[in-house]
């Protein structure tokens, strides 16, 4: 996966980010530079990337705190898709599936998990 990253595949930094975050697939867990592979796939376009570095910074989750970068991230991800608006969308008209289900769950669970609450203020805890 690291030469295809060097060659550019967005994908596989993302890939790399997610088992080093979690220390899946056999790879040694190493959060900082889970961060930096998310950070790279983000600063891509990859979506996904955008919502877990923002949740990491938002948490300090193995790099320093950064709640506003964190933010932006997280939300630049979930807006950045149009599976946000999407997904809104299908709620306001009633005709959301169980897959979109899954994905809108998928999406308030990230941001909910980094200590935002879906208004974007700060939980009491987390100030």
């Amino acid at each position: 996966m690291e030469k295809a990253e060097l060659a550019g595949c967005v994908k596989a930094s993302f890939n790399l980010g997610v088992a080093k975050h979690s220390g899946a697939l056999g790879v040694m867990e190493n959060k900082p530079a889970a961060s930096q592979h998310y950070r790279n796939a983000a600063k891509a376009g990859h979506f996904e990337a955008m919502m877990h570095l923002g949740s990491m910074l938002f948490r300090g989750e193995g790099i320093p705190v950064d709640r506003v970068n964190g933010y932006e991230w997280m939300m630049k991800g979930a807006n950045g898709s149009g599976q946000l608006n999407e997904l809104l969308k299908k709620v306001d008209d009633n005709t959301l599936d169980a897959e979109s289900r899954m994905q809108m769950a998928k999406m308030v669970a990230t941001i909910q998990n980094s200590g935002i609450d879906l208004s974007g203020k700060l939980k009491p805890n987390e100030r």
